[in-house]
């Protein structure tokens, strides 16, 4: 059985990943190779950054399911949402309108920062108790100081997962969070290993450079324990 990746930048046209078709083909064919056959589109919600248009989001993510299958590549595509924790993951909540990950009541949360306010613990309480849990999008991204352990352990304590990019291994963000990864990985605080490929060309390398260092850190069945089975059932993707 294939690995899944529940967080890429592949639908053309939305935020800052693929711009065209033709790019995501080839990214989507790429993660084939690498041996990936499902694969959730998260978009960005970030109003702030990016525009977000609902319609023309499915529309082009229809479109792109239609080309894949169009070209033979066996992979199964999924739209999720990588949600910054703001505004715009609430209005989503209230209007009942959250874009999960796969069958799941998962969503992919991007945070600012691992150092948590009393406002912010009543912003995820509402979360918790909304029924949803929550992905946190590449943690090693985040500054590391003495307060992320505490945060990422009151996460944890309210069933959150650990998302961490695989390039970020090969030194795409930059030594601090190549080396909050690898703290995170000897540590066991990392549940899932995503691309979050945005279609560029320049990625191919460093995702294969990420998955040789990750192999090396966590030994045989890494892979396959971060992207493999266990993280479908949890999304209710078998």
């Amino acid at each position: 059985m294939g690995f899944i990746d529940i967080h890429t930048h592949i639908i053309p046209d939305v935020d800052d990943g693929s711009t065209e078709f033709e790019d995501s083909i080839k990214t989507i064919r790429l993660l084939s190779e690498f041996g990936i056959d499902t694969i959730i589109a998260t978009p960005h919600k970030r109003t702030r950054l990016f525009e977000f248009h609902r319609g023309k989001i499915r529309e082009n993510f229809e479109g792109l399911c239609e080309k894949v299958a169009g070209v033979g590549i066996g992979v199964r595509l999924y739209l999720g949402c990588e949600y910054y924790f703001d505004t715009d993951l609430f209005e989503d909540i209230n209007n009942n309108e959250v874009l999960m990950l796969g069958n799941s009541k998962y969503i992919l949360v991007e945070f600012g920062g691992l150092k948590f306010t009393n406002q912010d613990k009543e912003s995820l309480f509402k979360i918790f108790t909304s029924g949803y849990k929550i992905v946190v999008a590449h943690v090693e991204r985040n500054r590391f100081t003495s307060y992320s352990f505490v945060a990422l352990d009151y996460l944890r304590d309210n069933s959150s997962l650990f998302q961490c990019d695989i390039m970020s291994l090969a030194g795409l963000w930059g030594d601090e969070a190549r080396l909050f990864m690898e703290e995170l990985i000897k540590r066991d605080y990392v549940d899932i290993i995503s691309t979050d490929v945005h279609c560029k060309d320049f990625e191919e390398g460093l995702i294969k450079k990420g998955f040789q260092i990750l192999e090396k850190i966590g030994g045989d069945g890494i892979q396959g324990k971060l992207m493999g089975e266990n993280i479908k059932k949890r999304l209710n993707l078998l």
